[in-house]
């Protein structure tokens, strides 16, 4: 494998929060904070669990696949589902579909394959116009549906690994912390150092892994379900256009899918 420049640059960036964070640790390096905000954010803690986590996703993904992945994270507190509402869309839609494409087959399967670019549906509309037949059609996007899912799980799988991930970087800095502990067992000053530290990158690992990382694999996976769920609903109504099946046909087929 070739190795990364963008990779390389951010795991070195990591590792040098990571060291800066255990440099503290043994004071090398002193932070100045206030002792309220010191109960609530630890930064040699911050940078062990920061650092160590950063470096361990960059080591174990491509950058492109992390950050790809990271980006759900401004979608923590969503959540998206398929109501009766957007059945009942969708249901009408195809059936206007139904009607254009008996007016003007390739002329609409090319204007549309054009209006939904990107899409799933768009895909569809750009098979019917090189004339597959309903099978052909079924199994090509099949194999869309599964490719989209695969890639979607791998974001999962991101996640999942950083949850893993974080409590042992939290067991990390907690044995630091004992070991600063230990050394300077007669210094009052660094033995609540060390045992600040032990404290706060347990709690700061444990958090991130139950609250973050966990919740947000299984968000995605979750997404996954219901994106592949709809795609194939879609597939089997398209092929059903295709199949030239009447217009009941396609409403009943719908209204069996709506729950």
């Amino acid at each position: 494998m070739r190795p990364s420049i963008l990779s390389s640059i951010l795991i070195i960036f990591s590792l040098g929060l990571f060291a800066l964070g255990v440099l503290s640790v043994i004071n090398v390096v002193r932070f100045t904070q206030d002792n309220y905000w010191i109960n609530i954010f630890n930064i040699p803690s911050m940078l062990i669990i920061v650092g160590g986590l950063s470096a361990h996703a960059l080591i174990s993904f491509p950058a492109a696949d992390l950050f790809k992945a990271m980006h759900n994270l401004i979608h923590l507190a969503s959540h998206k589902t398929y109501r009766k509402a957007t059945l009942i869309k969708q249901r009408n839609r195809f059936l206007e579909w139904q009607r254009m494409i008996k007016a003007d087959k390739l002329g609409m399967a090319e204007q549309l394959s054009q209006d939904f670019e990107d899409r799933f549906e768009g895909y569809l509309f750009s098979l019917l116009a090189t004339n597959y037949d309903a099978g052909e059609v079924r199994d090509l996007g099949t194999t869309w549906i599964n490719a989209v899912y695969e890639a979607t799980l791998k974001e999962s799988h991101v996640m999942n690994t950083l949850g893993n991930a974080s409590p042992a970087y939290g067991m990390l800095g907690t044995l630091m912390g004992l070991i600063c502990m230990l050394q300077n067992f007669q210094a009052a000053e660094h033995l609540g150092i060390g045992l600040s530290l032990a404290l706060m990158t347990t709690l700061y690992g444990l958090a991130l892994a139950q609250f973050v990382w966990y919740p947000l694999s299984n968000k995605i996976r979750l997404k996954a379900d219901m994106m592949a769920d709809n795609e194939h609903l879609t597939l089997q109504a398209f092929a059903m256009l295709m199949e030239d099946k009447p217009s009941l046909y396609i409403r009943d087929f719908f209204t069996a899918n709506i729950k």
